[in-house]
């Protein structure tokens, strides 16, 4: 199956997260994902930016082994009670949930591999994106995999958050 999701996010979205039905949108931007190095949603409230966020991620992780990730949004807020909150709700509805351990502690919001031998390598991390902090957003490498970043409401974040992940 994994070989099969890869390639196909729309089936993986459906038979790994089991979720039936797709809007046009949400398959244009699972489809671009793979064919592009960068996928802009533009969109407004409601139409479920971070639902499409939480599958990407678990899309990532579940089929590209020593995958590493980065997910951001405008605030704490934001990211803890949306952002990460819906990823947690997909996760544990997933086939793949037990491959992955799944923490959403204050200051620590990851999804990381459950071997532990693959836990920091194999992995996905939430930050906040304060501009005096850029340089929490460098040094992400998956040299043998997927490294990705996941910018959510990107129009707040600072320009120096961008620059610091093109490195």
């Amino acid at each position: 199956l994994i070989l099969k999701w890869r390639g196909d996010p729309v089936a993986f979205f459906r038979e790994a997260l089991k979720f039936e039905v797709l809007d046009e949108g949400q398959i244009i931007v699972a489809e671009s994902v793979l064919k592009n190095k960068y996928t802009v949603v533009r969109s407004g409230h409601g139409i479920g930016k971070s639902t499409m966020a939480a599958w990407l991620i678990k899309f990532i992780l579940d089929t590209r082994p020593m995958s590493k990730g980065t997910v951001t949004a405008v605030t704490d807020e934001q990211l803890r009670t949306k952002t990460w909150a819906e990823l947690g709700k997909w996760h544990y509805m997933s086939l793949t949930s037990h491959w992955f351990d799944y923490t959403s502690a204050r200051g620590s919001m990851t999804l990381t591999h459950a071997d532990k031998r693959y836990a920091g390598t194999w992995r996905c991390d939430a930050r906040t994106c304060r501009k005096e902090k850029s340089e929490a957003f460098a040094g992400q490498h998956a040299p043998t995999a997927t490294s990705f970043y996941i910018f959510d409401e990107s129009s707040g974040i600072h320009d120096p958050i961008f620059k610091v992940r093109e490195g």
